[in-house]
């Protein structure tokens, strides 16, 4: 294969996925199963930079079995590594659909040197997600959000920038968490609503047990 650019390989159990034509990246499908270690021992799976587990809600699985899916793939990509000589360090970006699933699947990662990052993945997110994969210009974003030592999606309690009780613009909230090095990205409710890029200038009541979801890592005070 003379082919010496980025590559990106689709597994999917569907024998004839369509895919787009990359310009700069090439583009390739196999037919197999995330959940199936053959499949992934195949496809050395553990030379990639980076393994992006996608979300099955799509295809009728509840969130919850969504989720135990990703840690499956988790689990036997952790298998993988530690049959192979030294690999190399991998970037698992997952599409959890319950935050409270993202300290099990670190704690997962942690066992085979897995650096994982999580995206509480929606049609708008999803979509979000392609255009940075295709589209050329957005090419420094793409790199700094999936390499290994990017920055990554994460969820801070909100008590991190005020003590609740609080009333504060989401404006307000973006300033704190610039001064902190990270970028604001919505709320998290103690119900489990999040509120994605509010409007900037209406107060909200900021209580306890909600988080904040931020890209990057914040300061310590």
């Amino acid at each position: 294969d003379a082919h010496a650019g980025p590559s990106i390989t689709v597994v999917s159990a569907n024998p004839k996925e369509e895919l787009p034509r990359g310009r700069q990246v090439r583009i390739e499908h196999k037919c197999g199963s995330a959940l199936n270690l053959q499949d992934l021992a195949a496809l050395d799976v553990t030379r990639f930079e980076t393994v992006i587990l996608l979300s099955t809600t799509a295809m009728g699985f509840s969130l919850e079995q969504s989720d135990a899916m990703l840690l499956t793939t988790a689990n036997l990509l952790i298998t993988l590594r530690r049959r192979a000589r030294s690999p190399p360090p991998q970037h698992l970006l997952a599409a959890m659909q319950d935050p409270a699933s993202m300290p099990l699947l670190r704690s997962t990662c942690a066992r085979g040197g897995l650096e994982p990052d999580t995206v509480y993945a929606n049609e708008l997110e999803s979509g979000c997600i392609a255009q940075v994969v295709w589209t050329p210009d957005l090419q420094v974003i793409y790199e700094d959000f999936l390499d290994v030592g990017g920055g990554e999606l994460t969820l801070v309690d909100a008590a991190f920038f005020a003590a609740p009780p609080a009333r504060m613009t989401f404006s307000q909230l973006s300033l704190l968490a610039l001064e902190k090095g990270a970028v604001a990205l919505g709320v998290m409710k103690a119900n489990g609503k999040l509120l994605l890029s509010p409007d900037k200038a209406e107060a909200m009541l900021i209580e306890r047990g909600d988080r904040v979801a931020l890209f990057g890592e914040v300061r310590a005070r």
